[in-house]
């Protein structure tokens, strides 16, 4: 290989800061995992909402948002914490805390996104939009980003946590059942898989703590978590 050729492959190779900047890091296997957790639990809110004993994320604690010129068209905020936020679509989600920024994830793509925004304002007669969301392009924003991944993983888990202490393991058996693809978890697994797939990604961040995740520890007390103080 001559020396112009070395260096036109020197220069196309991306650096290791490049690929520590280019996003939070996650093994493809835990993406992989990530990606179907997350399309499944977007399906089992849906069959949630329409729930015959009623609506179980009102239920649980989430405030709905509606278009006015699309009753179709809504948004799901829960307040988590004394100011953090969980907010859900069909297409994603959004998780903000104002120590650390905000997160979009959207569906079928785990990779998450910081935005410019730690709380998403309700607007009468309009359901609350996805914010704009980037890569962060720092050492500090991934490293938030990362803290807020492991936050709104919690949630989830304590959602799923509810649902089988509510409604039991039968209920979401049958949703899954309704479900066009293979169920990723079994009918009550689905808080162990969020609890697993965090403490697998904090493994990564911080070896030495991850038996201690603060993920939990900060939803302590939230309405609707299943935990208590």
């Amino acid at each position: 290989m001559s020396r112009r050729s070395k260096a036109i492959k020197k220069q196309s190779r991306p650096s290791a800061k490049a690929d520590r900047l280019a996003g939070v890091k996650i093994s493809a296997a835990t993406r992989r995992l990530g990606e179907r957790l997350l399309d499944q639990q977007m399906w089992c809110w849906g069959r949630d909402i329409r729930c015959e004993a009623g609506n179980l994320l009102l239920a649980y604690g989430f405030e709905r948002q509606r278009s006015a010129e699309d009753r179709q068209v809504s948004s799901y905020a829960l307040r988590v914490g004394p100011e953090g936020q969980l907010v859900l679509w069909g297409a994603g989600l959004f998780y903000g805390d104002p120590r650390l920024g905000g997160l979009f994830l959207k569906r079928y793509e785990f990779r998450p996104k910081v935005t410019p925004l730690t709380r998403l304002a309700a607007v009468e007669g309009q359901a609350l939009t996805m914010p704009p969301a980037r890569l962060p392009q720092s050492p500090d924003e991934v490293a938030c980003l990362s803290r807020l991944l492991l936050e709104a993983l919690a949630c989830l888990s304590c959602y799923e946590a509810w649902v089988i202490a509510v409604k039991g393991s039968d209920y979401r058996q049958q949703t899954l059942a309704e479900w066009h693809r293979k169920a990723v978890t079994p009918p009550d697994g689905g808080a162990a898989a969020w609890q697993t797939l965090a403490a697998t990604f904090g493994q990564t961040l911080n070896p030495e703590k991850s038996k201690h995740w603060p993920g939990f520890q900060n939803l302590t007390g939230v309405k609707g978590s299943g935990l208590s103080s």
